[in-house]
């Protein structure tokens, strides 16, 4: 079947996902939360500012108590410092700067889970200490999917025209550039570096538009175009890392194997949720914040199997079905786009029936994404629903993948069963809750590690746009916060270049992740986030 554009529709801003209830679980008693190595070294993660001094302290992250390399070169800040602003000559923002540190104790940023504040470095940065890095700067390439209709600040953009080319974000827009993510990622840039430790290099910014096959600018990405994406780029480019959050059109996996085999590091939620073998492949190379693949799976089944089966009815827009034992039925993809979302669903599958799970009826669909164009064909979709309908399934066990027929099938037979959703870093947005059917989605909930999210200028990743640019809209702000997560993955890259200290090395990245001590979570606002012995993703519930 002919794979569809990601084409945005034009959602208001700053909402979220019509009709989706984040059931976070940490909200729910502690079988729900998986056995920790050793539950007193939890890393917390809080995505919200805390409301006075005593929550500043509450909230401070295990990063803060994280013992930096120490010295003459390094100073540590005090709350309040005046900070430098960062120049618009990326040559001037090289230099060592002032940093902005604020809480108790300091930190880079008001986030909880910046760093310990380092705010100047006097010294030898040790210069090139690995490709992509030299004594002045970064080079970090961000790998993009282009969008088709996305309505901005800008107005309606196309970014489809930009496949292929290349973009340096250290140097200005040109007049005729038009594209949200190029703006935030300057805006980002901007941000970081003037507010995390990089000791005297400037954390370059690239940009590249993925190529489609055959020639089509609407047309698939395939394993072969990945591959020479990824050969193109390293030719090109040369980068120290490869950030591949907006890589949304699938197999993010195939390329960053391609440029780890390169030495490259990976960053990114889209090179995430894979297996732990994939990580130990290439170890120190590919990072996530999102969890694993099988700790996705574990935390979505022991809801499951604690709060669903053998429990009655509870949300469904079937009144006759309000308090009758629960009948599942299971959805899942077979994208072979998307190996991580199709090993998923049958990970979810196996859980769940191991733990008693019956499925009275199971259904699959054969392709992740949006569905603007009104070129796929509706009826497999509705075939499912009606089977599902037939067969008494009171709750859809839905292990991951978003796509939006489902739904409207289901709500033009009248047939409003429960959703109860796995995460998978993209179902849980804005913009995918507003893609659906909103009178079957009334009665949608999601097992996720991610946080909730009132309003995006509440939030960190908000704040950090505004303050790079006070003049950012409400529809940069949606793009860039609640479309494409690219605060915590280039939080995360950030993190680990100032943990890792002057001399800048997969290596060094590597052992200042693992240093973080950790912390218990005690609050749905602060998801359980550190790195096991051979672990190279944050999020653990």
């Amino acid at each position: 079947m002919p794979r569809t554009v990601v084409k945005r529709r034009d959602y208001p801003p700053l909402v979220l996902a019509v009709g989706v209830m984040v059931l976070l679980l940490a909200l729910f008693p502690s079988a729900l939360n998986l056995p920790q190595t050793n539950p007193s070294e939890t890393l917390e993660y809080a995505p919200v500012p805390p409301d006075d001094e005593a929550a500043d302290e509450q909230l401070a992250g295990n990063l803060s108590s994280l013992s930096l390399a120490g010295g003459q070169s390094l100073a540590a800040g005090e709350e309040g410092e005046a900070a430098a602003s960062l120049p618009a000559d990326p040559a001037i923002a090289r230099t060592p700067s002032s940093k902005r540190c604020v809480g108790r104790p300091p930190r880079q940023t008001p986030d909880p889970l910046s760093p310990p504040c380092v705010s100047y470095f006097r010294g030898d940065n040790f210069g090139s200490t690995y490709s992509g890095v030299t004594r002045d700067e970064i080079k970090v390439l961000f790998v993009l999917d282009a969008n088709l209709g996305r309505t901005t600040d800008a107005g309606t953009e196309d970014e489809t025209q930009y496949q292929g080319q290349y973009f340096d974000l250290g140097q200005p827009a040109s007049d005729d550039e038009n594209s949200v993510s190029l703006r935030n990622l300057r805006r980002f840039q901007r941000y970081f570096n003037e507010r995390y430790q990089t000791y005297g290099r400037f954390v370059h910014f690239w940009a590249y538009f993925s190529t489609p096959a055959g020639g089509d600018r609407l047309g698939e990405r395939t394993p072969e175009t990945r591959r020479a994406d990824a050969a193109e780029n390293y030719s090109h480019l040369k980068p120290f890392t490869a950030m591949t959050t907006q890589l949304e059109l699938g197999l993010g996996e195939t390329y960053a194997d391609a440029m780890a085999e390169h030495d490259v590091l990976l960053f990114g939620s889209e090179s995430g949720n894979q297996p732990k073998a994939k990580y130990a492949r290439y170890p120190g190379l590919i990072w996530s914040y999102t969890p694993t693949l099988e700790r996705s799976a574990d935390l979505y089944a022991s809801y499951v199997c604690e709060k669903v089966i053998g429990q009655p009815v509870v949300d469904s827009g079937n009144a006759a079905d309000m308090g009758k034992p629960r009948r599942l039925g299971l959805l899942r993809t077979t994208d072979a786009t998307r190996p991580g979302l199709v090993a998923l669903g049958k990970l979810v599958k196996q859980k769940i029936e191991a733990c008693g799970g019956e499925f009275v009826e199971e259904a699959t669909f054969d392709e992740v994404g949006y569905d603007l164009l009104g070129t796929d064909d509706p009826t497999p979709a509705t075939a499912n629903m009606a089977r599902f309908q037939e067969s008494g399934v009171t709750t859809v066990i839905w292990g991951g993948g978003h796509e939006n027929k489902h739904s409207a099938a289901a709500a033009r037979l009248g047939y409003l069963p429960e959703w109860i959703l796995a995460g998978d870093t993209f179902s849980e947005g804005a913009g995918a809750g507003g893609d659906q059917n909103q009178t079957a989605w009334r009665y949608a909930s999601i097992v996720t590690s991610a946080t909730p999210v009132d309003k995006t200028e509440d939030t960190f990743c908000g704040g950090a746009l505004r303050e790079a640019d006070p003049t950012i809209g409400g529809r940069d702000l949606f793009w860039g916060c609640l479309d494409v997560p690219w605060y915590p993955d280039i939080r995360q890259l950030f993190s680990g270049i100032q943990v890792a200290g002057p001399r800048l090395t997969p290596s060094a990245i590597d052992k200042g992740f693992h240093a973080i001590p950790a912390v218990a979570s005690t609050s749905p606002d602060l998801p359980a986030c550190f790195y096991e012995p051979g672990d190279y993703t944050c999020v653990k519930d």
